[in-house]
């Protein structure tokens, strides 16, 4: 056999050879990726919750409107102050419509149940992954002892990410990782919305709503069609907040992402530290 036909048949042997199947590092970062791309389908409800929220709330406006400018309350803009007045009809439009707390509750509190949801279930569905792997090892271990060895890796490192300090609980360690990540899942949300903590972005639209309705309402010949302007700019400005909500990047939407985000990256990052562990290792030697 010639020299071309040696080095052509050394070609088509090392293009047969199979390749190497995927080391367990490997294994466990796919795992842990596919599984947080799946958490992210959660975010289709939270897009939901928000806005249906604010749907339910438009017959809301109209109470709103018909108050401020009923007899009463062209009465109260005559001879109120215009910071009673004010507040006044903040507090109107909080019974009429909604105010902060009625998001909290309606909207925050319930995706901050569906988050933890979706990040517990990636969290054991890449422990059920781990354990495929290491099942015939010796000494065995336990799918249970997989999900909690998971856990205790990630603890730490959610608390590196949101600068918690992790105690020891009745001096146990994996007792008080079991808690920082009770505390964590809250707490990767939480700093993701951490903006709208503080509601300013509630002031900002109620403080547009009110000097709206108030511009209007002082104006004692007020009519129909200036009542028409003032409700439709009280619909815009609602309609704004919802899109921030939805679209905004200091938005509730995008807050719920970037917490399954930072929680994605630390479970690949823990799944990755788990199988590098020497015991484990050495269960497969």
């Amino acid at each position: 056999m010639n020299r071309m036909g040696i080095v052509a048949l050394a070609v088509l042997f090392s293009c047969s050879k199979p390749s190497a199947p995927p080391s367990f590092v490997e294994q466990a970062r796919a795992s842990a990726r596919r599984h947080a791309a799946e958490s992210l389908g959660i975010l289709d409800l939270v897009g939901h919750r928000i806005a249906d929220f604010f749907t339910a709330r438009e017959t809301g406006v109209d109470r709103f409107i018909d108050e401020a400018f009923g007899f009463r309350g062209k009465w109260r803009a005559v001879f109120w102050g215009r910071e009673d007045f004010e507040r006044h009809l903040r507090r109107r439009f909080e019974a009429c419509v909604f105010g902060p707390e009625d998001f909290e509750r309606d909207v925050v509190a319930r995706v901050r149940e569906d988050l933890e949801f979706a990040m517990e279930a990636g969290e054991a569905r890449v422990a059920a992954d781990l354990w495929a792997g290491f099942r015939g090892s010796r000494p065995p271990l336990e799918a249970p002892r997989v999900r909690a060895a998971l856990v205790e890796e990630m603890a730490p490192l959610v608390a590196r990410d949101l600068e918690m300090n992790l105690v020891s609980i009745g001096g146990s360690e994996v007792a008080a990782a079991l808690a920082a990540m009770g505390l964590a899942r809250a707490g990767l949300f939480g700093v993701s919305v951490a903006a709208g903590a503080s509601q300013s972005w509630w002031n900002f639209g109620i403080g547009l709503i009110v000097g709206a309705v108030v511009g209007v309402a002082l104006d004692a010949a007020v009519g129909e069609d200036v009542e028409r302007e003032a409700k439709a700019k009280v619909q815009a400005e609602v309609a704004r907040i919802r899109m921030v909500m939805l679209d905004g990047d200091d938005g509730l939407w995008h807050a719920a992402r970037r917490a399954l985000e930072l929680h994605g990256r630390v479970l690949e990052e823990a799944a990755v530290r788990w199988v590098k562990k020497d015991h484990h290792a050495a269960t497969r030697g």
